[in-house]
């Protein structure tokens, strides 16, 4: 690996650094990103639950708080608080052996009827009240509306009594009890103070909670989110998924009653019906009641999904570039520097000519401007050692024609030399007269030699002389 990066160009070597460097950084700030992102969708999760749990809650705190008023109000009628011992009992003799009596309040006459005519009117403006009823210390009971009642009915003995007596003064919200296959009936009632102060009485008033459960069915959280009301006894008062599981216990969600009592105001992940699921709890502060948000959490991957989708194809899109802008970084960066080197190439061929042109103010600019000053010099410099070199070439050319023609001059001195040497020594008829049998063996290392010899008769005498010249050649000679 290292040798091959030897190899690279800078540029390449940059690219190769900085591409991962960037990727990194990108897929840490995508992991980042997708990180938070999915804290906000799960605290968006959690602050849409809060927001419908915050408003059925007002809902059922104005909702009761109205009831109350109402019933306080009736309590406090004038009329109501004449009452007496002329209302109906059905605990008289004359109902025995009778399991149901139908009430006719209506029908009867005095004060039984007009505390009737003052219900039902009251009822006309408020449709959402099941019953409005009064009951006597005596056992007496009138009701709006009329309906059958068990016999022997003792109003006293009925939760909403009790629970009112031992509370004198206070309004009190009985336990709700289970009215028809999807009605929940939950009573309102308090105590009647008779004209002289005593207790007499207790006003009640029962709604149907019809109504809260068509708005909890109605407030949607997200895709799949639904809300399911609870008692503090762990008993569903309301669930828009499955009406048949009203008034059962939350057993039968699979959900223990521990996490209904130890988690509230958390989101707690949950496998219910075959699927996960994210949910709630929230408790109402009108009646302590548990609000219990359902949220799917397939529907919490899919937002996340989408989401990580989104951040991985910017994150992609912004890596890409990213890398084409290291890419043309680099190739701005090092074209100048490109340039450099093919000028210098062709500097290298022989041709001092080239300069650099539109050269930047930075660093690579300050490189070019160098190799411009050194391109000047070397150019100068090449130049004048040509101008040197013609005139040395002319100073050759013209020593060697003169030595030339010194060397010609000399050798037809040289060749005159040997005419003059050849005319002194003796000829071959001399010698032939002189000897009969001979040779003469004469080569001089050059055109003319130092040696010589020569013949003479002298009367009856022959000199012959052989003569050595110190010097060989022409310096002999």
């Amino acid at each position: 690996m290292g040798k091959v990066f030897n190899f690279l160009s800078i540029k390449n070597k940059l690219i190769l650094i900085f591409t991962p460097v960037v990727l990194v950084s990108m897929f840490a700030i995508g992991f980042f990103v997708n990180k938070i992102l999915k804290e906000n969708i799960y605290n968006g999760i959690i602050n849409a639950s809060n927001n419908a749990l915050l408003q059925v809650d007002n809902t059922i705190y104005n909702y009761f708080e109205t009831i109350k008023e109402d019933c306080l109000f009736l309590s406090q009628n004038s009329y109501v608080r004449k009452l007496n011992n002329s209302l109906t009992k059905y605990l008289t003799k004359k109902y025995i052996g009778e399991k149901s009596r139908k009430m006719k309040p209506s029908k009867s006459k005095g004060y039984e009827f007009k505390i009737y005519k003052i219900f039902k009117h009251y009822a006309k403006f408020h449709p959402e009240y099941a019953y409005i009823y009064l009951a006597s210390k005596y056992g007496g009971y009138v009701q709006w509306p009329e309906t059958k009642t068990k016999i022997p009915y003792d109003p006293r003995k009925r939760p909403y009594y009790m629970l009112a007596k031992s509370n004198p003064g206070k309004l009190v919200v009985t336990s709700p009890y289970h009215s028809g296959i999807d009605n929940v009936i939950i009573s309102t009632a308090t105590t009647i103070k008779g004209i002289n102060g005593g207790i007499i009485g207790v006003q009640g008033v029962d709604v149907s909670l019809k109504g809260l459960t068509n708005l909890i069915k109605s407030i949607k959280i997200g895709k799949t989110g639904y809300l399911v009301l609870v008692d503090n006894e762990g008993v569903i008062l309301a669930h828009p998924k499955n009406r048949k599981l009203i008034f059962k216990s939350i057993m039968e969600l699979g959900i223990e009653d521990y996490f209904i009592k130890n988690t509230t105001n958390k989101l707690i992940r949950k496998k219910y019906e075959g699927n996960m699921y994210f949910f709630q709890v929230f408790i109402s502060r009108a009646l302590k009641w548990r609000l219990i948000v359902f949220y799917r959490e397939s529907e919490f991957v899919e937002k996340v999904s989408l989401i990580e989708n989104k951040v991985w194809g910017l994150i992609v899109s912004f890596s890409i570039v990213f890398v084409v802008i290291i890419v043309l970084i680099s190739y701005l960066l090092f074209r100048p520097l490109k340039k450099i080197m093919s000028t210098m190439r062709t500097m290298k061929s022989g041709d001092f000519s080239v300069r650099i042109k539109n050269i930047s103010s930075d660093e690579i600019g300050d490189l070019s401007k160098t190799y411009n000053k050194l391109a000047d010099d070397i150019e100068k410099y090449k130049n004048e050692l040509e101008e040197e070199y013609k005139s040395l070439d002319q100073k050759v050319k013209q020593r060697t024609f003169e030595l030339e023609n010194n060397n010609k001059q000399m050798m037809q001195s040289i060749r005159y030399a040997k005419t003059i040497q050849s005319s002194i020594l003796p000829a071959n008829v001399e010698t032939q007269k002189l000897f009969d049998e001979h040779f003469i063996i004469y080569q001089p290392r050059d055109i003319v030699g130092g040696d010589f010899y020569f013949f003479q008769k002298v009367d009856d005498l022959l000199l012959i002389s052989v003569v050595d010249c110190t010097g060989h050649g022409v310096p002999g000679a």
